[in-house]
């Protein structure tokens, strides 16, 4: 059997979609009084220590869970468990090292005694063959799933989609995005036959997100859990870095590079919407505690941006600073997410006035990248 037909059983006809919160009758409630996972226990977050997994597992902390966080090494093991621990105090997070999330019963161990499974871990190495990331990817969601299913104490399961799972952005690209989209141009693009050059690594890194969310809702039809499932789909993210120390290589990455004035070689990625990552984890949570949030696809995309408007907004934010290196032909995303409302209500209902602004996010981010040498 081929790659492509191993990995997209199903894949090319788009699932039906999950019902959605509009759908619901009783969204008034709050939901924070009667969480369904109650103050206190323990989740499991997945790549605890990567860009997004780290707030996610940070607002679980601020909000009086306890997290268990699996990480690929043991340096990162120590790293993130000293910065929390710094944070919370001893014993409210922990580690599990999990060096390939793909082999078979990863996460069982690490799943045990949890009440909620956040899974954020995924393949970001924007590898350009297909092989190489989309089947671990998928590989990972599963297994956290088998993971849930084995262990009774499991009520929540949320994952950690992206929109590109829903649509291909782009320059020009005239696209609204709904609860029933799925990007089957990015599951074509990724999947063509070799040389798998570096231009198609955004189709493939794509793909192995909308591939992977339908394997979970597929999963999730077959197997009917004792447990509830949401995805969450976030576009770019910028904010608030925890840890100056922290390796980044997607949007924060990006980011450094405009700011020092090296545009261009951020523009690889397409002209997309950006969300705050703190906007976006506590999303996460939202999915994972709210009892009427079940079956739902959340969108996680605030306000769309290019190259150019991002070099506007860093030149006023610090005119002292030459910032060179304009995009002229970087494009505009013309994406409309007709549903992110649902997801601003979810994070008024958790205490938020609505989205943060890209301005604040961009200068909450820049302010790790004018630290001194010695702090990061």
């Amino acid at each position: 059997m081929s790659g492509i037909s191993a990995l997209s059983q199903g894949a090319s006809k788009p699932l039906p979609p999950p019902p959605q919160y509009e759908q619901l009758d009783n969204q008034t409630i709050s939901g924070l009084d009667k969480p369904a996972i109650p103050l206190g226990s323990l989740v499991l977050v997945t790549g605890a220590n990567g860009w997004q997994g780290m707030h996610v597992a940070d607002q679980l902390l601020e909000r009086g869970y306890r997290v268990r966080g699996t990480v690929r090494t043991g340096d990162k093991a120590v790293e993130t468990a000293h910065y929390f621990g710094e944070r919370y105090g001893p014993g409210q997070f922990t580690t599990a090292v999990i060096p390939d999330m793909a082999q078979p019963s990863a996460f069982d161990i690490a799943a045990r005694g949890c009440a909620g499974i956040v899974h954020v871990a995924s393949v970001m190495s924007y590898s350009p063959d297909p092989h190489e990331v989309i089947a671990p990817t998928i590989a990972g969601a599963i297994n956290a799933l088998e993971a849930a299913a084995k262990e009774p104490t499991v009520r929540r399961f949320v994952y950690c989609s992206a929109t590109a799972a829903a649509v291909s952005q782009g320059t020009g690209k005239r696209n609204t995005v709904t609860h029933e989209s799925w990007n089957m141009a990015a599951f074509k693009t990724a999947w063509e036959p070799p040389p798998y050059n570096n231009d198609r690594a955004y189709a493939v890194f794509a793909s192995s997100k909308m591939q992977t969310e339908q394997a979970v809702w597929r999963w999730v039809r077959s197997r009917r859990p004792h447990f509830a499932i949401n995805t969450v789909l976030p576009n770019v993210l910028w904010g608030k870095i925890l840890d100056p120390g922290q390796e980044y290589r997607t949007s924060v990455a990006d980011l450094a590079l405009i700011f020092d004035g090296n545009a261009r070689a951020a523009a690889w990625q397409p002209p997309q919407y950006f969300v705050d990552v703190q906007d976006s984890a506590l999303l996460h949570v939202a999915a994972l505690i709210l009892p009427d949030i079940q079956g739902q696809r959340l969108f996680a995309a605030h306000s769309p941006y290019n190259i150019d408007s991002v070099l506007q907004l860093l030149r006023g934010l610090y005119p002292d600073k030459a910032i060179a290196g304009d995009v002229n032909d970087h494009g505009v995303d013309l994406t409309s997410f007709t549903e992110t409302w649902k997801s601003e209500d979810l994070l008024k209902r958790m205490g938020r006035t609505g989205w943060t602004d890209i301005e604040t996010s961009i200068s909450r981010t820049c302010e790790a990248f004018q630290l001194p040498s010695e702090d990061l």
